[in-house]
This record gives structure tokens, C-alpha cells and sequence, in this order.
């Protein structure tokens, strides 16, 4: 114990600093993970259908392989597909990528830079609502930059071994996500022309570097693609996001503004961008650069890009930090007003973020209006095609289903909520879609669902025909009431389509 104390003691306070910042990003990431039901994107994750071989599960898939992979094998060694412990690789996956962001900007500009970065980077809605997410967003985060530092490591030892690290971890990025091509970018910046003019280094770069990438990831690509999967599945949803078909009209800012509540995000935000458009420093330059590249694609390429849009704020977190330690170093005597502008913005974007990840502080927001302090915030407007995960949602789902099982003759049901929680958590139950001579037999209303854009309505235009059977509720709140429709009505509802059958 003495001999542990005495190491601690030879630490600096950078890396006091780093291990502050990492307690405090584990935080909104661990706390609760198990709360909130499955999201419709993580039901895609699960395995559960074991009459479909694993390999056939994988290549019927629109990316690659490591958030199923990752899924599985908590599965086998969990035993089942608890909520928490599908999500905890993930959430461990978004805090080392929170270390690996660090040391990577650490090597490139220096300890204020990259502790100021990247506790903007630890606390953006996107980082932490996808690391209490079952999606590829955390494998992607860390694989990258833990490729980004591996690479410019390599750079100043000319050890191949970290060169060789560096493609096993972006062979990991792209078989997490296409979107791993961006992190590509940076390296271009700064490489890009000792490849163009040195043979010597090409040579190195590909048979220690690019050949590797291309080799594992052809294990799993070539087959995807041979398959069909990728023209299938891939091609015809990118098109959608392309021309924006089947979606709601975008707005990033708007997006950002959700996961980012109270605006301090925003803020720094745009502090990054206006020092990254407007100075001179060649550094800044570049990050404007590589945010501008990426922003233009998924702005005006992609119509509807969704929360990928965390691909170009990427560089405006390092803007933003790399602006502020330079005022810090040339501030002298005025650093004790910087620093107490960075330690209250700081403390807001922390605080913040627990307000609006954990389910102990978050009063329903987005799901329902809510209050941040004296600010009301209010649920977002339908008129916006927003994907939103990763905030807390339980309105009793497991509840909903221990009931369902106990009743007979039950055919199936309707929900304002959406499906797909109904899919995994009611899976024996078929969902049945009101028509126009058709009601479901039973309806399950919810009091703030997670989508209501396409459903609202549907309990007051048929409120007469349904009898209420059972209120649920989470934490002492009403969140949800199960219908069943008069018998009488159901079973002359039914007689059609039981004849149509026996013929």
C-alpha cells in the first residue's frame, strides 16, 4: 500500500488530470446502463433467430460484422440478452476512446490541447448516448483514433511494429463502419505528401500499412459483397439517406441542439469553427479543412445523414481546445478569467450531460417536455426526421410483456410506440396494423412514446370500442395502459377474414 501511494505521488498532475477526466466521462456512461429498453437499432444487433447460421445472420447485415460479433459473445457469456450486459462493451469501447482521442492529441499538439479537446469530445451527446448504445458508433470511435495515435507513434519511433497496430486498428474502424474513411483525413494532412514524392515510403506504407488493411478486411467484405448483401441490403440504404426518401426533412443543427441540450455545446461549437475559419495558424487551417471536407458530404450530398453528422465535429472539438490552450499560453495574466470561463464551461457541459443521460436526474426529456434548471425544454418538434438514441427510456415494456403472457386467445395488438420494441420485447404476439375494416384486438398505448409523428390519435378516434385492462407503471409514473377491443366487435371484425381462410 505505501509503495502504491508513494507512485501516486510521482505522477503529474497531467495525468491526475486525464484520470479525472475519465472517472468523470465513466460516469453518464456506466450509471444506469441497463435502464433503458433496447432502441430499434440495437434489437438489429441481437442474434436471435438460431434457426439462420451466424455466418448467414452476419452477411444479411447493412455493415460490418464487429457490433454483431461484439453482441454475441456477450451472449454466450452471459446466457441471454440482458440489457445491460449487451451494452457494456460498448460503453467501455466509448471511454478508451476517450483515452486514445487524448493521447492522440496529445502527441500531435501537446498536453493543454488534448485534455481541453477532449473533455469537449467526452461529454458531446453523440459520444455519450452511443456508448450506452449496442451499436458499432464506440468500436468505430476507439478503433480510429487508437489507429491515429498507433500511426503517430510509428512516425516518431520508425518502429514498424506500431505501424502494423495501426492497420490492425483501422481494419477494425472499417469493419465497424464505412464511416472509418474519414479517418483518413488527418492522416493525409499531415503525410500526404511525404507518400506523393518518396517512393522509399510508399513501399513501407504498403506492405506494413495498407496491404494488412486490405487483407482483413477482405475477409469479411469480399464475401459480403459475393453475396449479394451489399447491393441488397447496403446500396438501397444509402440511397435513401442520398435522396432523403422515406424520411422526414433534415436539420443537423437542430439534431445537434437534442443530444446537446442548454446550448454550452453549440457554443464551443462555433468558437471552434470561427477560429478554424478565420485565423491564420496553419493548424487551424487544417481542421477547418478537414471539418469543411466532411461537412460538405453529409450536408449536401446525403440528405438525410442523421447522426453521422459527429464525423465533422470531430475537428471542431480539436479546434476549439487547440484555440483555447493557445489564448492560455499568451494570456499570461489574464488566465485566471480563461480559466474560470473553461472550468464553468466545463462544469455546465458535466452537469449537463448527467441531466440528460441518467435516468436518476432526466425528468423525460426527449420523450416529453422537460425542465433544466429554469429553462424549459421542449419535446422535439415531428417536423424533423430525428434518430435518437441513447437516452433514457422504460416505460415498462418487460412489465407489458410479463402480462400479455398471462392472457388467452390474445391474436395480436397495436401500439403508438415504436414497433420494434414491440417486436423484441412481445415477440410471440404478432403485431397487427389497424385497416380500414379492421381493429387489433388489443392496444397498448403509451403514455410518452419514443415516436409519435406516424400513430398519434389512434386511442381517441377509437376510445368507445376498447376497454381498459391494465395501468403499468416505472418508478411510481403512469407510462403505459393496455387496451382490449369490445368482443362482440372484434369477433364480427374477424369473421371476414376467418372465412376468406377456410376457402
Amino acid at each position: 500500500m505505501i509503495t502504491f501511494i508513494t507512485k501516486l505521488r510521482k505522477l503529474g498532475h497531467e495525468t491526475y488530470l486525464i484520470l479525472l477526466l475519465l472517472l468523470l466521462a465513466a460516469i453518464p456512461r456506466f450509471v444506469q446502463l441497463g435502464y433503458s429498453h433496447y432502441y430499434g437499432d440495437e434489437t438489429k444487433t441481437l442474434y436471435l433467430d438460431k434457426t439462420v447460421t451466424a455466418f448467414r445472420f452476419l452477411m444479411s447485415q447493412r455493415k460490418g460484422p464487429v457490433q454483431f460479433m461484439v453482441v454475441w459473445l456477450m451472449e454466450k457469456l452471459t446466457g441471454g440478452f440482458d440489457e445491460f450486459w449487451i451494452r457494456l462493451p460498448f460503453a467501455l469501447a466509448g471511454l478508451l476512446s476517450v483515452l486514445f482521442f487524448y493521447l492522440y492529441l496529445k502527441k500531435l499538439y501537446g498536453f493543454k490541447t488534448a485534455i481541453l479537446s477532449s473533455f469537449v469530445y467526452a461529454f458531446s451527446g453523440f459520444n455519450i448516448a452511443f456508448s450506452r448504445t449496442a451499436q458499432y458508433q464506440s468500436f468505430l470511435m476507439l478503433f480510429g483514433f487508437s489507429a491515429l495515435y498507433l500511426f503517430e507513434l510509428y512516425s516518431t519511433t520508425g518502429k514498424k511494429a506500431y505501424l502494423l497496430l495501426s492497420a490492425l486498428a483501422f481494419s477494425g474502424a472499417f469493419l465497424a463502419h464505412y464511416d472509418a474513411i474519414f479517418f483518413v483525413l488527418p492522416l493525409t494532412y499531415s503525410y500526404g505528401r511525404k507518400f506523393i514524392t518518396s517512393q522509399d515510403y510508399r513501399k513501407l506504407l504498403f506492405f506494413w500499412f495498407i496491404l494488412p488493411i486490405i487483407v482483413l478486411c477482405s475477409l469479411f467484405y469480399i464475401p459480403y459483397i459475393a453475396r449479394g448483401a451489399f447491393l441488397i441490403d447496403t446500396v438501397n440504404y444509402l440511397s435513401k439517406r442520398f435522396v432523403g426518401r422515406d424520411y422526414l426533412p433534415n436539420n443537423s443543427l437542430y439534431t445537434i441542439s437534442i443530444y446537446n441540450p442548454g446550448q454550452i455545446f453549440i457554443v464551443m461549437l462555433l468558437a471552434g469553427l470561427i477560429a478554424a475559419l478565420l485565423s491564420k495558424d496553419a493548424t487551424l487551417r487544417k481542421l477547418f479543412n478537414w471539418f469543411f471536407i466532411v461537412f460538405v458530404i453529409f450536408e449536401f450530398v446525403f440528405q438525410n445523414p442523421g447522426t453521422h453528422i459527429q464525423n465533422y465535429l470531430i475537428p471542431l472539438y480539436i479546434a476549439f481546445g487547440y484555440f483555447t490552450a493557445s489564448r492560455w499560453n499568451t494570456a499570461r495574466l489574464k488566465n485566471i478569467p480563461l480559466f474560470i470561463t473553461v472550468v464553468f464551461s466545463y462544469s455546465l457541459l458535466f452537469l449537463i450531460s448527467l441531466w440528460t443521460y441518467l435516468p436518476v436526474f432526466n425528468t423525460g426529456y426527449p420523450w416529453t417536455t422537460a425542465k433544466l434548471g429554469f429553462i424549459k425544454i421542449d419535446r422535439p418538434a415531428p417536423k424533423y426526421q430525428l434518430f435518437l438514441y441513447g437516452f433514457p427510456y422504460n416505460v415498462g415494456w418487460d412489465q407489458i410483456r410479463n402480462y400479455m403472457v398471462t392472457l388467452k386467445g390474445v391474436r395480436g395488438y397495436h401500439t403508438n410506440d415504436d414497433d420494434t420494441l414491440g417486436y423484441y420485447y412481445l415477440k410471440t404476439i404478432p403485431l397487427t396494423l389497424p385497416g380500414d375494416n379492421f381493429l387489433p384486438q388489443y392496444y397498448i398505448d403509451v403514455t410518452n412514446p419514443m415516436e409519435t409523428q406516424y400513430k398519434s390519435g389512434f386511442l381517441q378516434i377509437y376510445a368507445s370500442k376498447y376497454t381498459s385492462l391494465r395501468k403499468f407503471y416505472v418508478n411510481g409514473v403512469k407510462t403505459a395502459e393496455v387496451y382490449k377491443i369490445d368482443p362482440l366487435l372484434y369477433q364480427r371484425l374477424m369473421e371476414p377474414i376467418r372465412l376468406k381462410t377456410a376457402n
